[in-house]
């Protein structure tokens, strides 16, 4: 099997800039902050700025707590300025969460 990595390439780009948008999107349909994503998913606000500026990309927990942030449908989830930390089914996403839904897409 041969790859081809500008395709390869062209798809992680394609990936990321289809988070970016839909993360702005949640980010003004709902009335968050970038600093309230940013905390919910324990990372700098300057780092989320970034992203979303396409000034650099993102590391693969910060993209599957985001991942499962925007997978929230209908409602808002429990991200807010007040209460940042994201739960799912009660329970707060972690890291290690993150990580084991990273490693079911693959």
């Amino acid at each position: 099997m041969v790859l081809n990595l500008s395709k390869v390439l062209q798809q992680k780009a394609d990936v990321l800039q289809s988070l970016r948008d839909r993360t702005k999107t949640y980010l003004s349909k709902w009335g968050y902050s970038q600093k309230a994503m940013a905390a919910a998913v324990d990372i700098s606000e300057t780092y989320l700025n970034d992203f979303l500026n396409g000034r650099r990309g993102m590391s693969e927990v910060p993209f599957a707590k985001i991942e499962q942030i925007l997978s929230v449908t209908g409602r808002k989830g429990n991200c807010s300025s007040t209460n940042p930390a994201i739960q799912v089914r009660g329970s707060p996403i972690s890291s290690r969460t993150a990580k084991t839904f990273l490693v079911r897409l693959n």
